[in-house]
Order: structure tokens, then sequence, then C-alpha cells
């Protein structure tokens, strides 16, 4: 009884997720971190930047630029990447991911992480069910044969998009953790961990924690 209780509740979850991705395309906005390719730098770990015109795709987190015939091509992937900027706005490589910094201080800022889904072809999840959401990297018909992601080639596929929210200090990036704001706010230890024994929990969206941090930094 308890099994098939369970798998009517999964059931539901999947009608749900469907329905909620159904009839929607990757924008823009959303396949890339920036509105547009912009010019800036590619900062590394021991040796010069390189300069150009650039933009990030979200789905595959690839830095991207265009040649001189318009055609876009992504930039190998290199461990040696600290960071990129873009317009003047920076963007933290953190363990395969970028992260948008929004600064609260000259050394504190909030590390935002943009993750996509794209609907694929049906597989088969669960208890013998239908899933129709994965992630890009599992996407075989644009994963395979070292092709780029190309907003053309997958924006008519519905989406989901969520964004994640860490702590930034010195470029590290860091979670939410009361430990982790008392690094940042030293010199407010003791109101930091007061507010934490009544709250328990910090603001888990960008603006939320915009304004949580402003406020131990005294903006």
């Amino acid at each position: 009884m308890k099994r098939l209780a369970y798998t009517v509740f999964i059931l539901l979850l999947s009608i749900l997720s469907l329905s909620a991705q159904e009839g929607n395309s990757i924008p823009e906005d959303v396949f890339y971190l920036m509105p547009s390719f912009g010019k800036g730098s590619i900062v590394y770990n021991g040796r010069p930047p390189v300069q150009g015109t650039f933009n990030i795709c979200a789905l595959d987190n690839s830095i991207r630029f265009k040649d001189r015939n318009g055609q876009e091509l992504a930039a190998d992937k290199d461990d040696a990447i600290t960071k990129v900027v873009i317009d003047g706005v920076t963007f933290l490589w953190n363990q395969g991911s970028f992260y948008r910094l929004v600064p609260v201080t000259d050394e504190v800022g909030i590390a935002v992480k943009r993750d996509v889904l794209v609907m694929s072809d049906s597989k088969t999840g669960g208890y013998g069910m239908a899933s129709q959401t994965t992630s890009i990297q599992e996407y075989g018909a644009f994963a395979s044969g070292g092709q780029l992601y190309q907003l053309e080639n997958v924006k008519s596929y519905p989406y989901r998009m969520s964004e994640t929210v860490f702590l930034s200090v010195d470029n590290e990036v860091m979670p939410t953790s009361k430990k982790n704001f008392q690094k940042c706010f030293p010199d407010k230890k003791a109101d930091i961990e007061a507010w934490f024994k009544s709250n328990k929990k910090a603001p888990d969206t960008k603006e939320g924690l915009l304004e949580f941090c402003r406020q131990w930094a005294g903006q």
C-alpha cells in the first residue's frame, strides 16, 4: 500500500512538472549569462589575461566568442581560469561552473549560480515511468560529436531555470552558513550568532540575501 501511494505521488510530481514546462522555450537571456556579447577579459591564475568579446553559455558553462565570420565558438575549458569579466560584470569560475558576482563590499559579495534543465526525449525513470526532464549535459543529441550547444538548436525546447545563491569573500565561493557569514563580516560575529539562533536559515533569493548582507556590512 505504501509503495502504491509513493508511486502515485511520483506520478503526480511528474505530471505537474511536465505541465509547468509545457509551451515554454529557451530565450536568449536564459541561454546566455549576459544579455549580449560584450567586451571583457578572461583572467587566469599565473598567466596574463585574454581580452576579447565574450558571453557565457548557461547550459554548459562554456565561454563563447565569435570569429571574423560571426561564427560562434567555445573557448577550451581551462582549470587555470579564475574569472571572466564581461561589460564590468564578474563571473567567478568554481568547480566547473560560473557564478555571477554581485558585490556587497570590496571583499564580500553574493555569487549566483544558474542551472538550466531542458526537456529531452522521454527516458525511463524510477518504477518504469517516463521522465522528460534532464540536464543539457545528458542530452545526447547535442553532447555528442563535440558540437556546440547553440541557441537555435534548443530554443524550441521547454526548460526549467533555477538560480542558487552563495557567499563570496575574496573571490572564494562558499555556502550561506552562519560560519561563513561570520567569516565575511568578522566584526558582526555576535550579532550573526544571535540572528541565527532566532531565524535558523539565511534568505535563499538574490534580493533577500543581498539585503541581508548589506545589513551586516552597515550599508
